[in-house]
């Protein structure tokens, strides 16, 4: 689905049809297994904040080829949903890269559309790397962390496209 249509029907509350059956994902090149809560309703902004400071799947070790940032957006997916938050894939690619980046969307009643980078790090951190992205078309993409003010992570490139998963 084309990032104008999917922004566009996310904004008027309709929710895109076809992307998400039976605990499966129809998205090109990845397997996602997302656990949809049917009871599961868009969050205020605070309990998106207070989901996501319990949330630990930021802690995790980001490991190339094992556990990714496609991992990650699964795994808050699944976590958001189970407790009741309704939550997004996205995906996303980058103009000169070969490889693209998965986060997750949330639309929020107070503060609309959120894009939330779950990925961790490499490295074991204490830190939390829950971060939120203004997430624009040729817009480079630069993470502002949530609750860790003294880390970063730097641009991962400019924004070619842009798919949200609900």
């Amino acid at each position: 689905m084309v990032t104008s249509s999917t922004l566009g029907e996310v904004d008027t509350g309709i929710v895109p049809t076809g992307m998400i059956e039976n605990g499966n994902s129809i998205i090109p090149k990845r397997h996602f297994n997302l656990i949809r809560n049917p009871k599961a309703v868009n969050p205020t902004w605070k309990e998106l904040m207070d989901f996501l400071k319990a949330d630990q799947t930021d802690k995790k070790l980001y490991k190339e080829n094992e556990f990714t940032c496609g991992n990650f957006a699964e795994e808050v997916f699944n976590n958001a949903e189970e407790k009741g938050i309704r939550a997004a894939v996205v995906l996303i690619t980058f103009d000169y890269l070969t490889t693209g980046h998965a986060i997750n969307a949330f639309k929020t009643t107070d503060y609309g559309l959120v894009f939330i980078d779950c990925t961790g790090d490499t490295v074991k951190s204490s830190k939390s790397l829950d971060s939120e992205v203004d997430l624009k078309i040729g817009k480079t993409y630069e993470p502002e962390f949530l609750f860790s003010e003294d880390y970063s992570y730097g641009s991962l490139g400019v924004v070619k496209t842009i798919n949200i998963y609900w």
